[in-house]
């Protein structure tokens, strides 16, 4: 059960695959620890290459897809200032925050049988360059992240169940956990090949 298998069904709700979803559930329940998967983000500078603060990231998915991943730094943050610019780095990580609850309460959702006609999700944080850049630890770095869920139909019921879908998932989805929960960061500094 390592790598997602591809969907053999039709049956979709909010964009789910129902029985694939079930299944998986019935599967991670009897063996969690074949629920597990490695995920990885990369990020490349090469001055040859790049003549902005830019970086890239070639990315592979559990089920073997590829695509790269890009950023610059704003022009706000001394970045090249060229549009269209690629989603700075603080951006993507709201956007991933963004998208990893959304997804969960879409996932949650359909496991419960609660059609969503509409979902969206908005994270922001100030964010404070002193400390990076002076070495003033008295400045965070960035403030608590603030979520907001829109969500149709917006009728009592729906709300109510994707409220409590929202709990469950700020708890359990990786993305947000690995956010809210100070997790140890190991930082291996070693010479390229």
């Amino acid at each position: 059960m390592g790598a997602v298998e591809k969907v053999q069904t039709r049956d979709k709700l909010n964009s789910i695959h129902v029985e694939t979803l079930k299944n998986f559930s019935e599967r991670a329940k009897a063996k969690p620890q074949e629920a597990r998967l490695l995920t990885r983000a990369r990020a490349i500078w090469k001055k040859a290459e790049m003549q902005t603060p830019s970086l890239q990231g070639p990315t592979r998915l559990a089920t073997g897809e590829k695509f790269v991943m890009k950023t610059d730094l704003p022009s706000v943050f001394f970045g090249p200032g060229d549009a269209p610019h690629n989603p700075p780095p603080v951006q993507q990580l709201l956007f991933g925050a963004a998208t990893c609850l959304g997804g969960s309460i879409m996932l949650l959702g359909a496991q419960q049988g609660l059609d969503i006609d509409e979902l969206c999700v908005t994270v922001d944080s100030d964010v404070n360059f002193t400390r990076l850049l002076t070495d003033n630890d008295a400045e965070l770095p960035a403030s608590a992240l603030r979520v907001k869920v829109e969500v149709k139909p917006d009728d009592a019921k729906t709300l109510a169940a994707v409220r409590q879908i929202a709990e469950r998932a700020k708890r359990n989805a990786p993305g947000i956990y690995l956010l809210a929960n100070p997790m140890p960061i190991t930082c291996e500094v070693v010479g390229a090949k």
